[in-house]
Order: C-alpha cells, then sequence, then structure tokens
C-alpha cells in the first residue's frame, strides 16, 4: 500500500510549471532539461525492476547476479544498484557490451519489457532532442537562407561587385533589425496592459533623456512607445520626413545644428506644435556611420 504515495508524484508537474514561470530560462534549455530527467527516471526503473526480478532468485548460479554474490569481498544494496543502473544504461541507449544478461525466463522476460520501453523512450528523446538543437539556431538559418536568396536575386540581375558589397554589408548589419521586429510583433500578443508595460520598459533608458516624454504619464508613454518603429541606414545616407521625432540608438549621425551619438534625439517641434510659424523646417538628417534609428510619427501621437 506504501507504493500509492508515488501518486504524490503528478503534483511534480505542478510544481513543474510554477518554477517554469518564476525561473528566466529558455523553453529549449527548459525541454533538454525535462528530457535529461526523464532519461534519469526511466533507466533508474528499469534498474530497479532488474535488480528486483534478481534479487528474488535464490540460487546465484541462475541469476544475472551471480557474478557479484560469488566475489570474494561480498557486495551490497550498493553494488546491485550500481550494475542495475549500468545494464539499464546500456540498454537504454542500445549499447549492450553483453558482460550484464539475463539468465532465467522471468529476468528475461523483465529485460524484454525494459528493452521495448527504453527503446521507445530513447528514440523519442534523441528525435526531440535533436529537433531542439536544431532550431536552436532558427533566427540564423533564416538570416542566411534569406541572404542566399539575396546573392541568386543579385546573380541575376548582374549587379556591380561594388553594389553587391555595399548590399551585403547592409544585410549583415540589419541582421539584429529581423530579430527586433519579429519581438515586435510577437509583443502583440499581449494583453494591452502588458504591451504597454513591455514598450515602456524596453525603452525606458532613452525616454528618460526626452524632456517632454518627462512630464507625461506613464501610461501615455508605454502607450506612445507600441507605435515606435525601428530603422538602419547605411554611411552618409539622408534621412528626413517631415512630422516625425527620432532617437539615435546606435552610430553617429548629424544634423545642420550638431553631431548626435547613441542617446540624442531630435525632432520634438515636429512631434509636438502644431504652428507652422512655430515649426522649423525638417532638417536633412545624415548618417557618418551605420546608425539604429527609432522613430515616431506625429499621427501616432495625434492617435
Amino acid at each position: 500500500l506504501r507504493l500509492l504515495k508515488l501518486v504524490r508524484v503528478l503534483k511534480a508537474s505542478q510544481v513543474a510549471k510554477k518554477w517554469r514561470n518564476d525561473v528566466n530560462i529558455s523553453n529549449r534549455h527548459l525541454s533538454l532539461v525535462k528530457f535529461f530527467v526523464v532519461l534519469s527516471v526511466c533507466a533508474h526503473w528499469m534498474a530497479c525492476a532488474m535488480g528486483f526480478i534478481g534479487l528474488l532468485e535464490n540460487d546465484p548460479s541462475r541469476s544475472w547476479m551471480e557474478a557479484l554474490r560469488t566475489r570474494p569481498e561480498g557486495f551490497g544494496p550498493w553494488d546491485a544498484y550500481v550494475f542495475s543502473i549500468y545494464w539499464s544504461v546500456m540498454t537504454l541507449t542500445s549499447i549492450g557490451y553483453g558482460d550484464v544478461y539475463a539468465k532465467t525466463t522471468a529476468e528475461r522476460v523483465v529485460c524484454t519489457l525494459c528493452m521495448v520501453v527504453g527503446g521507445g523512450s530513447w528514440a523519442y528523446l534523441i528525435g526531440s532532442a535533436c529537433s531542439i538543437f536544431a532550431s536552436m539556431d532558427e533566427r540564423s538559418m533564416t538570416f542566411f537562407g534569406s541572404l542566399e536568396t539575396l546573392q541568386a536575386m543579385m546573380e541575376d540581375r548582374n549587379l556591380p561587385t561594388k553594389m553587391r558589397r555595399r548590399i551585403r554589408n547592409y544585410w549583415y548589419r540589419a541582421k539584429d533589425l529581423e530579430r527586433m521586429e519579429r519581438f515586435q510583433y510577437e509583443a502583440q500578443r499581449l494583453s494591452p496592459a502588458l504591451q504597454r508595460r513591455l514598450a515602456f520598459q524596453s525603452n525606458a533608458e532613452w525616454v528618460r533623456n526626452v524632456p517632454f516624454l518627462r512630464v507625461v504619464s506613464m501610461n501615455m508613454v508605454a502607450q506612445l512607445m507600441t507605435f515606435v518603429k525601428i530603422r538602419i541606414f547605411e554611411p552618409l545616407e539622408i534621412f528626413t520626413q517631415p512630422w516625425m521625432f527620432y532617437v539615435l540608438q546606435s552610430g553617429i549621425a548629424c544634423t545642420p545644428a550638431r553631431v548626435h551619438a547613441a542617446g540624442d534625439s531630435w525632432g520634438d517641434d515636429q512631434l509636438l506644435l502644431y504652428n507652422s510659424k512655430l515649426t522649423r523646417t525638417a532638417e536633412d538628417c545624415v548618417a557618418l556611420t551605420y546608425v539604429e534609428i527609432l522613430q515616431l510619427q506625429r499621427g501616432d501621437l495625434e492617435e
């Protein structure tokens, strides 16, 4: 009847779900840990089954434990478990050295059941683990797949070597842009309150450096952050749009007024002022290096 206490193991799934929410770990790594735990439990149970059936045999010469029982130094429970786990791991991984094998009918039945269960478990775990390892670098695989398509396009159109080099250079620089756009897309699946909170926390560092954003409510700032768009420009590229607010995330850019470094912002008047007499003409912005820009349109503020 004490075996009924094993039902408590079912509660472990609830504990695991709570732990999964509390621990900052990716689902892929969590799955690998889960596979290792399942593999260990399966090997342990197979070892216990093999050890139990071996201990039931009174005649040492007829049991797989013959080598243990005939040792001059004797054997204890730990020795029996080590031999059993040694056999179970060999069976589970399909290695099979052959130095530990079944001798009685009962042992053969147990071994057969263990081989069926162990073989199925091992095949499932290996397949799942390979799938996880293959998807760990999914973003790079997608990026290089797109790069191959781009290379084919440049080859078909017979672009000059200089132009190809320029396009490839920009493509590598824009690698993180795709990841950020993917993050923004996935964030849209959150609740509106969580979206605003996430947007605020992700942009809090530069928001503190913008004067007019420091005097409005956090809810409004978070709402505005959901409209922010990310762009990347190459050196000497001019980017100027009216009614646009810019934040420089990385690189160096310049306007007629000054040179801007990471963390700088400009275009406040384009975003806030409605009187054309007060609003300056949108100034040309020139990227001196590869720059990553955050853009916020006036229409988004009005909305």
